[in-house]
């Protein structure tokens, strides 16, 4: 049986639907139409089995995806609707709602946009109908979720059920909702800073207040109950991709005491093929200097043949036992 595991296992909410997955490879993934009424969540339990009757079958849906696996399944397919009990959910309603403007994305570029609802009366349904699994994670994405008006009470709610939580942000405003969360130890916050220069980062980021930044990253370092959950992230492309700048965001997440930090690449230069030579070997460079400062470096978003890629960069210019120089 033709099968991904995220239909059966996890939930993203989008603006005007809900998805199996977050779909960043530009790929015809299930979508199924939703306004926010918890009352929609069982026609959305009808559409999975009916997306993976339509997998068996001669479509588009998710051809290329690496994430679709063929296993051997006993179980009728109709019979799959109860085994749905989801182990993460990802919240991304408010995608094309953000205070930022990353020059790699276009979400936050004007446009008309849905009507934000609230995802808590959502979360209330599910864990009412046993649909999440006890060991939960939340992954807040967007946009920008700390301009939610429900963002503290939910992650509150949330953090009182048990569930841990991951947080997305851009740290331009300080969330006392974030800060909770970190003292409670159930959860993370993950800070795309891709700069370690005030510099660079206005031009990337869009927005002037890198010492705003950098003052609420401090905060959110002195909350945390545990040293590994303050995350930052450095997408790698032509606008940072230099020895330096990756030299200098290291060192800023040794004054910070970051332990975990991401790298990822620009879905633009992903998607068109496009990821310069000098791109592979400034990410070879990132991993190197997070594994020399004992940081785990994580990859965000890469499939399987990039980080081949990436390998291959990082064992011809980095793993000779010799002074590396710039290539």
């Amino acid at each position: 049986m033709k099968i991904c595991l995220n239909l059966l296992m996890d939930i993203n909410l989008e603006d005007n639907a809900i998805q199996p997955c977050c779909n960043v490879f530009d790929i015809k993934v299930p979508s199924y139409p939703f306004s926010g009424l918890p009352s929609e969540v069982e026609g959305y339990f009808e559409y999975i089995i009916d997306s993976i009757h339509n997998l068996q079958t001669d479509t588009d849906l998710c051809k290329g995806c690496n994430f679709l696996i063929d296993v051997d399944i006993k179980k009728d397919i109709n019979a799959l609707k109860s085994s749905i009990c989801f182990k993460t959910v990802s919240i991304n309603h408010h995608r094309y709602y953000c205070n930022c403007k990353c020059v790699y994305c276009d979400y936050w570029h004007p446009r008309k946009k849905e009507k934000l609802y609230s995802v808590l009366p959502l979360l209330k349904t599910l864990v009412h109908q046993n649909r999440l699994a006890p060991q939960c994670s939340i992954s807040w994405g967007g946009g920008e979720s700390t301009i939610l008006k429900e963002f503290d009470e939910a992650s509150a709610w949330l953090t009182a059920k048990g569930y841990t939580q991951l947080v997305h942000s851009n740290a331009l405003l300080y969330s006392k909702g974030i800060t909770s969360l970190l003292k409670s130890g159930k959860g993370d916050v993950n800070v795309s800073l891709d700069s370690g220069t005030k510099e660079t980062y206005y031009k990337i980021k869009g927005r002037d207040h890198w010492d705003k930044v950098i003052e609420n990253l401090t905060e959110y370092s002195k909350a945390c109950a545990k040293p590994d959950q303050l995350e930052l992230k450095y997408i790698v492309f032509e606008q940072n991709n230099n020895f330096d700048e990756i030299e200098l965001f290291f060192q800023l997440c040794l004054r910070l005491n970051v332990k975990k930090v991401n790298y990822s690449l620009d879905f633009r230069e992903v998607n068109a093929n496009a990821i310069s030579k000098q791109t592979f070997i400034a990410t070879a460079f990132f991993r190197k200097r997070a594994e020399e400062l004992n940081i785990l470096a994580r990859p965000f978003y890469i499939n399987a043949q990039l980080i081949q890629e990436i390998d291959v960069y990082q064992k011809h210019y980095f793993q000779s036992g010799e002074p590396y120089a710039k290539p």
